[in-house]
């Protein structure tokens, strides 16, 4: 396993752990190494949501998709535009997810 994955992973035992301050410096470990670990920018939205942090969040939900416009990838950004208040960049968002075949998101 390489650094990158033992920080994301390490980040993401915390996370389980609602240690999410710490889970947030794996991630960033793990970003700064490989900054398109998918995994690591997506866990990272969870993190950041826990705390209530969505404009930050958002940085990493645009992340995840440009690295994989998927249906789980869109879902999740409309989820933290909807929490920013922009209704209307959810609601376009949902409406790309619905015409993406649903994926087994594994992030």
């Amino acid at each position: 396993m390489d650094e990158a994955q033992q920080l994301f992973q390490s980040g993401a035992d915390k996370r389980e752990k609602g240690l999410y301050e710490e889970s947030i410096v794996d991630f960033l470990s793990a970003l700064s190494i490989n900054p398109n670990h998918l995994a690591a920018n997506y866990q990272m939205i969870y993190s950041l949501t826990s705390l209530n942090r969505f404009n930050e969040a958002l940085f990493y939900a645009n992340k995840i998709v440009e690295l994989e416009p998927s249906h789980s990838t869109k879902e999740q950004r409309a989820y933290v535009k909807g929490e920013l208040g922009d209704l209307e960049g959810a609601a376009e968002d949902k409406k790309i997810s619905w015409s993406i075949p649903k994926d087994d998101c594994w992030c």
